[in-house]
């Protein structure tokens, strides 16, 4: 629930440092979605350049969005676009923010279909991937794109029949998704995910294996996660909000939010290792090759990957097909 009181001191802390702009709340806060430890996302608009960070203030973490004012819907980012429909106006003095929604709402269709087939583009990418690591018979980095690629099916999904998916409340999110196919599309995407391997000390294993990944990261060099922002401010609050959902007996919400990061953070850590190298990546070996460098030592069994090669070809037959029968209600309308 929200803290009336606390919105307002977060809006006035705000104002302190962008005294004329128009401020708006989304994320999960204005959906009412969010657990006591999520942050505060705000959007701002003013005269300033499009810009993106993260503060703390009190106990309290905001991540701020400030675009300039007048800008055009199709500079603006899908996904905040798709935030924008449910923006809790705050304080807008010269209803900027108001058009913008009033832009957004008018044009959501087309927005959310944007969305969906930008995240069903990732999946058939990563889907490729998979089989190519099966074809060299890499089983797990094939394990490794099934999972990411399930994970863009979950946001496609989410965005064509629910809302904007929330990385922390993927599952919740997931579970209200109708059965559009005589596919079992939460079984069949459950499994890849491996969710029936959800337990308090498989994740503990996975926390673990995570801070090695995090290490890592830092050890290369990597400043930023992949949400642009710095890593000793993101994977903190990344754990922080694993250790909520364990606290509080979603073990299986847990298990789904950290894989989902694992998966981001492994990526984004080999292709970083890849800039610093100045090597083209070879994505189909993802995996095999994180797991060649000397000083990257973690058991990819702490991080819930499979190897058993029949299993991997039947969940990648499954996956194409369910993607295509998505793909094909899209295309009915």
């Amino acid at each position: 629930m929200q803290n009336i009181q606390i919105l307002k001191e977060l809006v006035n802390y705000i104002q302190l440092k962008h005294p004329n702009a128009s401020i708006g709340l989304i994320g999960c806060h204005s959906v009412k979605l969010n657990y006591p430890i999520c942050e505060y996302d705000f959007l701002i608009i003013n005269e300033c350049e499009a810009s993106q960070f993260r503060v703390s203030f009190q106990e309290h973490v905001l991540d701020i969005i400030n675009i300039p004012k007048g800008i055009e819907l199709s500079k603006i980012d899908p996904w905040l676009l798709m935030a924008l429909k449910d923006v809790q106006i705050l304080i807008d003095h010269d209803w900027s923010l108001h058009s913008l929604k009033l832009n957004v709402t008018e044009f959501i269709n087309e927005i959310r279909l944007k969305f969906v087939k930008k995240h069903l583009y990732y999946a058939l990418l990563k889907l490729a991937r998979s089989i190519n690591s099966f074809s060299q018979n890499d089983i797990i980095s094939a394990n490794f794109w099934l999972k990411s690629m399930a994970y863009d099916c979950i946001k496609a999904l989410i965005t064509h029949f629910i809302d904007s998916p929330r990385p922390s409340h993927l599952f919740e999110q997931f579970r209200a998704i109708p059965n559009f196919t005589q596919l079992n599309i939460r079984e069949i995407i459950n499994d890849v995910i491996g969710l029936s391997f959800a337990t308090e000390s498989s994740l503990m294993r996975m926390i673990k294996a995570f801070d090695m990944v995090i290490e890592f990261n830092e050890f290369n060099n990597q400043k930023f996660s992949p949400y642009n922002l710095p890593l000793h401010i993101e994977y903190p609050l990344i754990k922080k909000r694993v250790k909520y959902l364990i606290d509080t007996a979603n073990i299986i919400q847990a298990y789904c939010y950290l894989n989902y990061e694992v998966i981001r953070g492994l990526e984004f850590l080999y292709d970083g290792i890849c800039q610093s190298m100045k090597i083209y990546p070879s994505y189909e070996r993802i995996i095999s090759e994180l797991m060649s460098y000397s000083k990257f030592k973690i058991d990819m069994n702490m991080l819930g990957f499979i190897v058993d090669q029949q299993k991997i070809n039947e969940q990648i037959k499954i996956m194409k097909k369910l993607i295509k029968e998505f793909d094909d209600k899209l295309s009915d309308g």
